[in-house]
């Protein structure tokens, strides 16, 4: 189960970006202390010698790195010439290994720790996972060797909860600061306290960087007048890139700039559902936020890649009072197609997307 964890987590980290469309500088580090003049360091009950230095490093699969260069030529002939296509961008997702088992080092367990070895590299470069007070949760510590031959501890703000099968960063910012949390079933959500609240949303965003990047999704927006402002619910499913999954955003229309709106202040209880035919894929939630999404890597559960006609998509937002969710509703009413039905129940609105 420890050698899954680290191939995720070498997965998590390139997967999340392909389908964010903007990331995040990552977290702030905290460097451990740990000095010695060899080229060694003794853990509990058993030593371990650091192995030399090598150069090169191969993390990634050899398809994956073609593939990467696959995207970017799909990428630059869409953007100048509008030659490239969204069917091109799947297939290269779909067939793309991040890493394989066979190229994981093989885990060595060290008192505490459960740690990785990758010998190849500038430095050396180690993986680790370390034992926190809490039996079901672990730590993540990256070492290396320094030039003087010196090995620092790196601890990580990444910890995994082996209950929950969940990746995470504390503070609720998402893996890395980068706004979404990751399992080890291979599904992206989005974090409660994403930085992505701090900038709001575009509609160019989604009309033209999107597409480009392999995304093919559906989009409904209910705006509504409450409290004053302008409001809206809006909702997605679809295609992300290397990923299939849906989002509800609840946002203010007080931004000056056109296409763009603000993430709203307020934090309402939400629910998603994702279903390919009958089979459910996806449930996340309830989480009270503003922004609610889940996202699961196509290839890796076994099924391709979906269009958003292939997907239903169900969920409910828990409205904070009668005047928002009457508000709401008349929007729904005049806005919805006919492939969505909704329902009131208390102040619990629900949908089923088809």
């Amino acid at each position: 189960m420890k050698r899954k964890i680290f191939l995720h987590v070498l997965a998590a980290l390139l997967v999340v970006l392909l389908v964010s469309p903007m990331a995040s500088a990552l977290t702030e580090q905290q460097e451990l202390s740990l000095q010695t003049g060899q080229r060694s360091r003794v853990f509990p009950d058993n030593p371990f010698t650091l192995p030399e230095p090598d150069k090169g490093l191969r993390l990634l699969h050899p398809d994956t790195r073609n593939a990467a260069w696959m995207i970017a030529r799909n990428t630059l002939s869409r953007f100048t010439g509008g030659q490239g296509s969204v069917n091109d961008m799947r297939r290269i997702f779909e067939y793309a290994p991040i890493v394989t088992d066979e190229e994981l080092p093989a885990p060595v367990p060290e008192g505490n720790f459960i740690l990785y070895v990758l010998t190849k590299g500038f430095r050396n470069i180690y993986f680790a996972l370390r034992a926190t007070d809490d039996p079901d949760i672990w730590q993540f510590v990256t070492m290396h060797t320094t030039a003087d031959s010196q090995v620092q501890f790196i601890a990580q703000n990444i910890y995994y909860n082996a209950a929950t099968d969940w990746i995470y960063s504390n503070g609720g910012g998402g893996l890395m600061g980068i706004g979404f949390d990751y399992n080890l079933d291979y599904l992206i959500r989005t974090a409660p306290n994403a930085w992505q609240a701090d900038i709001g949303f575009s509609r160019l965003v989604e009309e033209t960087i999107a597409p480009l990047a392999g995304y093919n999704l559906d989009t409904l927006r209910f705006p509504f007048d409450y409290a004053g402002q302008g409001w809206m619910v809006q909702l997605w499913k679809g295609l992300y890139g290397p990923a299939n999954g849906g989002e509800i955003g609840l946002y203010e229309l007080t931004s000056w700039l056109p296409f763009h709106m603000d993430a709203s202040n307020t934090r309402l209880e939400m629910t998603l559902q994702i279903y390919q035919d009958e089979t459910l894929f996806i449930d996340h939630g309830p989480e009270t936020t503003w922004w609610l999404g889940a996202f699961r890597y196509g290839s890796k559960r076994g099924t391709p890649l979906l269009e958003p006609r292939q997907l239903r998509m169900t969920g409910s937002v828990l409205f904070e009072d009668e005047a928002m969710l009457e508000a709401f509703l008349l929007s729904f009413g005049e806005n919805a197609p006919e492939n969505i039905t909704g329902e009131a129940e208390g102040l619990l609105f629900t949908f089923d997307w088809y």
